[in-house]
Order: structure tokens, then C-alpha cells, then sequence
């Protein structure tokens, strides 16, 4: 629930630059001018002021979820699509060659490709092939 303020209430401000208690000179849609006790004047967003007396609440402890960071394929780096996109879109069954990347997405050509044709897929949906040349189809 909203702190309703109004003028010549008392309220303690909660800001590194400036804290202190004082006095609600103005009262206006986002900010509200405060006379603190030693006459200086400054102007407050609402969530810096609480009404004097209440403690100002401790925030909510923040929760941190450990994301694994998948580095990008080289352009030319031999890959496979993950079995669970295969699965879905057979066509994508195979080997690709890594044209680019932006955005977390590569661009994939089929290895062998002449209709000049690709699809993006994200990064972590790709499994790096260690290849020779005679496994691609080299001499």
C-alpha cells in the first residue's frame, strides 16, 4: 500500500545524499519538496520518504540464479543441432557449418549447402563436431 504525504507532515528521508528528518513543504504527483531541520530545502522522489517515527523496512533478500555462460561458435566451426530441435524439425538433423553469430543465435549453412539458404538457432541448441576433413566428405 501506498504512504499517502501531505503538507507539514514529518518525514524522515531514507537517501545517502541527503537524510535526515524534516517537514513536507509541497506535495506534487512524483516528488515532494521537504524542509529538512537544519532549513535546507530539497526536493525527494516518493520512495525515499517514510513518515517519521517508522523505520525505514529492510529490503528483500535477492535470490541468484547461476546462468552458464555458452561462448559463441567460431564462424567455420563444424556443429550439430541438440537432439530436442532435431526432434521437432527433422530437417534440422546433420552437419552445419557456422556462418555468424549475433544475439545469441547462429547462423547455420548445411554443410554442402548450394541454395545459399540458413537458419538461426540459439547457441546453447548446438554441439561442437571435432571432424577431420575425409569424415566431412574431403579428399
Amino acid at each position: 500500500m501506498e504512504t499517502v504525504f501531505y503538507k507539514g507532515q514529518r518525514v524522515t528521508a531514507v537517501n545517502s545524499k541527503y537524510p535526515g528528518n524534516g517537514v513536507i513543504d509541497k506535495v506534487n504527483p512524483r516528488t515532494i519538496a521537504v524542509t529538512l531541520d537544519g532549513g535546507h530545502k530539497v526536493r525527494y522522489d516518493r520512495m525515499f520518504l517514510v513518515p517519521e517515527g517508522t523505520a525505514p523496512t529492510a529490503p528483500e533478500p535477492i535470490t541468484v540464479e547461476h546462468v552458464p555462460y555458452v561462448a559463441p561458435p567460431q564462424p567455420g566451426t563444424v556443429v550439430r543441432v541438440s537432439s530436442k530441435l532435431v526432434w521437432r524439425e527433422p530437417k534440422l538433423d546433420g552437419l552445419w557449418i557456422v556462418c555468424g553469430e549475433q544475439g545469441g543465435k547462429s547462423r547455420l549453412f548445411r554443410l554442402n549447402n548450394t541454395d545459399g539458404r540458413y537458419w538461426r538457432i540459439p547457441n546453447e541448441d548446438l554441439v561442437r563436431v571435432h571432424a577431420t576433413v575425409t569424415e566431412v566428405g574431403g579428399a
